[in-house]
């Protein structure tokens, strides 16, 4: 797409006398350019009514605000009726390379790349014409991110001025739905007789705790069966049945559990480390447990003035929750426990960690972004050596740089190879779209292994990378994959 551009009409006068002033073609490729334009990211469209705005939600949890009555047109008159709202969303390389929209910012003659927390692009038509905020009007924006840092600034891409704009800055806020979904776990993995399944390391301190819960602490049948063997036999095989290891270890200390004081020896416990317990350990009588961090608890066995063993624990639930439970249905519920467990850690992996939000007084691309910092980069003149030759007249082969967090695309068209620095970052890697489209690769096992003393020793060496024809291009999944996403 050509642009425009004018030249003031008093410079043209004192160049060219009485001359009509003249239309100046400027032959600058689209601003936003998707290297394969059927692989650009789509739109989520949504029509809504211009007069009642509307709040658009998405799948990823980020939240689109309309206002009332805020929308024009292109002669600033106010538009009703339905409009759509076409919404999208950038949160990793793939989605940045294949979209074109740059991430270079310009300023005071340096340029920085960006590394993002999230992009998007909100855009407005009715009837195929373009749509806009009305002056004075925003529209709001919460993004979801997973970066929950604070140091990110906000943009604005100006596609007339050919860059990045600052529009300020925001803490995030804490995800609501995230929040509500790790309760739900909590209230899953805490529920009394619903901690299923025990973990392979799990333990009750000594049969005596066992025997009390066995009776329901009724002293009278505990005091009939202390010592006959069969009731052993019986106690210490239901607690197996559950998956549960009697250690006959001597612990006098109580702990705090959901507000009220239980002893030691009347709780499961998980041993947090593979490491077995020692034998001689159950002729202790000094064993020592004491808080550490949070519900982790460290476990000092002492046997003497000889022998001494350190470990974590951590209690999982009172053993009267484990045996209110019957041994024939535990199983089953363990089956459904876990699926539920596993169905609210789905929903979480894919809700985002924190909401981003600004408002936006007109349409267009924005970018939630620091500066990206690269570990101890080393300047070399580059040259990539693609398996082929290539018809640079018709095609000019531009290399993307990915760095390792996948949150950066740093595009390097041929001039500016000269300006390459390796970079101490063992996931980065570099592809390129050969026409096709294919895909010509740098893996990142490639770039671990280039010899950066070797490098440092010359100033400034020259160094060729060789990239490696992988294939077609077909679609985002693919590319991911290939990245390693």
């Amino acid at each position: 797409m050509k642009t425009l551009r004018f030249i003031p009409l008093f410079f043209l006068i004192s160049l060219l006398g009485c001359k009509e002033p003249q239309l100046i073609v400027d032959n600058q490729p689209p601003l936003i350019n998707p290297p394969v334009p059927a692989l650009d990211p789509a739109f989520d469209t949504k029509s809504i009514d211009a007069g009642q705005g509307a709040i658009l939600r998405y799948e990823t949890g980020s939240v689109v605000v309309i206002p009332p009555a805020a929308l024009v047109d292109g002669q600033g008159q106010p538009v009703t009726g339905n409009v759509d709202i076409s919404f999208r969303e950038f949160h990793n390389a793939a989605d940045i390379l294949l979209s074109g929209i740059p991430m270079a910012y310009d300023s005071a003659g340096q340029t920085q790349q960006f590394q993002t927390a999230g992009m998007f692009e909100l855009r407005a038509s009715k009837d195929g014409q373009k749509v806009f905020l009305g002056e004075g009007s925003m529209a709001q924006v919460k993004l979801a991110s997973q970066e929950t840092e604070d140091n990110y600034n906000f943009y604005r891409l100006d596609e007339e001025a050919r860059g990045w704009q600052y529009e300020g800055q925001r803490s995030p806020e804490i995800n609501e739905s995230t929040f509500e979904i790790n309760q739900r776990l909590a209230e899953l993995k805490n529920t009394p007789g619903k901690m299923k399944p025990l973990g392979r390391n799990a333990f009750a301190f000594n049969y005596e705790g066992l025997l009390d819960v066995f009776y329901n602490e009724n002293q009278n049948l505990i005091y009939e069966n202390w010592g006959k063997a069969g009731t052993k036999i019986k106690v210490l095989s239901k607690a197996r049945a559950y998956g549960l290891e009697c250690l006959d270890f001597t612990v006098y200390q109580h702990i705090e559990w959901k507000g009220q004081s239980i002893p030691a020896c009347m709780m499961v416990w998980d041993h947090l480390n593979d490491k077995p317990f020692p034998k001689w350990a159950k002729n202790g009588w000094s064993h020592k447990l004491m808080r550490y961090d949070g519900d982790i608890y460290k476990l000092v066995l002492i046997d003497g003035e000889i022998n001494y063993f350190l470990t974590w624990v951590k209690p999982v639930m009172p053993l009267r929750d484990l045996f209110a439970v019957p041994v024939s249905g535990w199983e089953e519920q363990s089956a459904e426990i876990k699926a539920a467990i596993a169905a609210e850690e789905a929903r979480l992996a894919n809700e985002a960690a924190v909401m981003r939000s600004f408002e936006v007084r007109e349409f267009g691309v924005y970018n939630w972004d620091r500066f990206l910092k690269e570990e101890d980069p080393i300047p070399v003149f580059a040259n990539f050596d693609f398996g082929s030759e290539l018809n640079e007249e018709i095609f000019e082969p531009v290399v993307f740089y990915l760095p390792g967090d996948n949150r950066s695309v740093v595009k390097m068209p041929k001039f500016a190879w000269k300006e390459f620095a390796v970079a101490n970052d063992p996931d980065a890697r570099m592809i390129s779209i050969l026409p096709g489209p294919r895909i010509a690769l740098y893996s990142k096992q490639k770039y671990r292994a280039i010899d950066r003393d070797a490098l440092r020793k010359g100033e400034k060496p020259s160094y060729t990378f060789a990239m490696e024809d992988i294939g077609a291009l077909e679609s985002q999944e693919q590319l991911m994959k290939i990245l390693g996403m």
